[in-house]
């Protein structure tokens, strides 16, 4: 008798939690969405461009690792695409390589580990931090329905081997729910990416005695606190930033600031830029010379002697380097020689030049704007009136952007300059620094803040300035990557 009066309310216990009250539905627990649907998981780069680091980063196997190309850190990116009708709850990865190999060596100490993250989906840029010390799967709080979604490395902690430059993630899992997902089912399509130029489109900014900041989309990161008054602001192909200041030369990577290298010879640094291939390159007072990891390859060019006077540099979409001298003009190198350009001027100093990646070359003077395209300069005179020309860029169509003081104009190879008109702006003034991307969005850092248009110079986004904590003051340098979707 009392064996059965306990069974049968054992029986009601587990009916109770078993039963559901009619009109509600039992949410399943997630799973692992890129092993129960079809998905295709895509990123920026591999080591030695092999495929198979691609897979490894979603193999369920915590002992394999995905490694990017090598200096592909701060900037490397991962996208995931789900169905429509998915819907995630959550991302999960593990911030480094877990892997001790046969030697002993410890992956996870010895590579760089990911510190942030970005993650762009549907629009919006939300930003993440990792601890760095932890070897297990770390939850990235993102929720949002299926389609794309691209985390974005922000920030990485440096490794114990100096020699190993590679992003390191070993599993990445993203959680949800979709219909008909059946666990262990499916394994995600994998493939590299295109070049680094699908980033999402941002800006480095710095600012006097302030220091440097990086905007993509809302997000702002500070990237260097204090400093002193910028000079030149870089930014190369593995997302290190270099700035030349009344103090130094300096390097900004992973978070730490450190002064280059010594120049070779003793030299000086005047200008920066970047090639295609996103090598930087210094016009020193001594001449051209490259960076590399472990320092500086100088560049033999015929024609550039010491402390020769150019004072800017640019590369156009080819790799040629472009000098400026503030009394002589333009400069190119050609097969290892410099070689002078016809003057589009003889009244005025030069005050700047910029290169577009389809070979245009612009110049400014006070007033006056030149562009150079198949060997023939074009002049179009005081676009501004009688107020001087602060900057300039080039579209990759070879469309001409000028800034001054009474707002932004453009010029292509005929007809007159013409305004930009920005309706919903408040009055833009003092657009001292311009910059554009690969996909031809223009940015501009003017005295009342920054803003992003684009390529047909409609307004993305307007940001004044205070509305964030590192950008208190009117920037003072400008250098604009990635030419993804805007975020």
């Amino acid at each position: 008798m009392v064996t059965s009066q306990l069974r049968s309310l054992a029986f009601l216990a587990l009916s109770s939690l078993l039963f559901v009250p009619r009109g509600a539905t039992a949410q399943a627990a997630p799973v692992d969405l890129l092993h129960a649907v079809p998905s295709t998981v895509v990123v920026s780069s591999a080591y030695r461009r092999q495929a198979q680091q691609v897979a490894r980063l979603v193999d369920g196997d915590s002992d394999t690792a995905w490694n990017a190309a090598t200096g592909d850190l701060v900037g490397a990116w991962i996208e995931v695409r789900l169905p429509a009708d998915a819907r995630v709850t959550s991302m999960q990865l593990i911030a480094g390589f877990t892997h001790v190999d046969a030697r002993g060596n410890d992956l996870f100490d010895g590579n760089f580990r990911v510190q942030a993250v970005h993650v762009v989906h549907g629009g919006v840029v939300t930003s993440h931090q990792l601890d760095t010390e932890s070897r297990e799967l770390q939850t990235v709080a993102v929720t949002g329905e299926g389609g794309t979604y691209r985390i974005v490395v922000t920030g990485v902690a440096e490794g114990e081997r100096d020699d190993w430059q590679e992003t390191c993630i070993s599993e990445l899992r993203v959680l949800g729910h979709a219909s008909g997902a059946r666990p262990g089912t499916q394994t995600p399509s994998t493939r590299i990416g295109p070049p680094r130029e699908e980033l999402p489109g941002g800006a480095y900014f710095a600012m006097d005695h302030t220091g440097i900041g990086h905007v993509i989309g809302g997000c702002f990161s500070n990237l260097l606190e204090g400093g002193g008054a910028f000079h030149e602001l870089e930014v190369d192909g593995s997302g290190a930033v270099y700035t030349l200041t009344l103090d130094g030369f300096y390097e900004v990577r992973n978070g730490r600031t450190r002064a280059v290298p010594r120049l070779p010879r003793g030299a000086g640094a005047r200008a920066l830029s970047v090639d295609p291939e996103g090598r930087l390159i210094v016009l020193t007072s001594r001449g051209l010379v490259r960076r590399h990891v472990r320092g500086w390859t100088p560049i033999a060019v015929e024609g550039l002697e010491d402390d020769s006077g150019f004072r800017a540099l640019t590369i156009d979409g080819a790799g040629t380097a472009w000098l400026l001298h503030p009394t002589r003009g333009p400069y190119r190198v050609v097969n290892g020689r410099l070689q002078a350009e016809a003057s589009p001027s003889s009244r005025g100093r030069y005050q700047a030049i910029a290169a577009g990646r389809d070979g245009t070359i612009a110049v400014i003077q006070r007033s006056v704007a030149h562009r150079w395209a198949g060997g023939t300069w074009r002049s179009v005179p005081r676009p501004f009136g009688s107020m001087q020309i602060h900057s300039v860029t080039v579209q990759p169509n070879g469309t001409v952007v000028l800034g001054g003081q009474s707002g932004i104009v453009r010029f292509g190879a005929t007809g007159p300059a013409q305004p930009i008109p920005l309706p919903n702006v408040p009055r833009v003034s003092n657009v001292y620094f311009l910059g554009c991307d690969a996909a031809g969005r223009v940015w501009a850092a003017a005295g009342t803040g920054i803003l992003a248009l684009s390529s047909t110079y409609a307004l993305l986004r307007f940001w004044r300035v205070g509305d964030a904590p590192y950008f208190d003051c009117t920037p003072n340098q400008l250098v604009v990557r990635g030419a993804g979707p805007f975020h």
